[in-house]
């Protein structure tokens, strides 16, 4: 509730960007693998919602130049990034941009998400951060 609204007595879901309802998303799923004993750091850096990643792999998902990231990958895009790696660039989760239509979720610099490259540890201190400058 802390990244929705700052108010863990009452839900207002009303003007919540699609990136913190995105981090909420994924870090619910890493509390829940976590009581379960899932020590996994990393989701799926192409997709969060795809769930923990198997392995990192330098993949390009910019159809511009060769630009490479190194993404953690879940099974299904760890097999795509073997197989048709091209496919990789369409399973990219993107999410409205302030500049332009869509753009990959991590990327606007600043943001909850940009960190999610990280890891999910990671992506807790951003938000523990980001709710005490609020």
């Amino acid at each position: 509730m802390l990244l929705v609204d700052g108010d863990v007595d009452g839900p207002r879901f009303s003007g919540t960007d699609p990136a913190t309802l995105l981090a909420v998303i994924v870090l619910a799923r890493a509390a829940r693998d976590a009581l379960q004993g899932d020590t996994n750091n990393r989701c799926c850096g192409v997709n969060p919602l795809h769930g923990p990643s198997v392995d990192r792999r330098h993949v390009r998902i910019s159809a511009e130049g060769n630009r490479r990231r190194m993404l953690s990958l879940c099974p299904l895009c760890l097999d795509s990034a073997v197989a048709a790696p091209r496919e990789l660039r369409e399973r990219m989760l993107t999410l409205p941009g302030p500049a332009s239509p869509r753009v990959p979720c991590d990327e606007p610099e600043g943001s909850l998400l940009s960190v999610l490259g990280d890891g999910i540890s990671r992506l807790v201190d951003r938000v523990r951060e980001s709710a005490r400058a609020h």
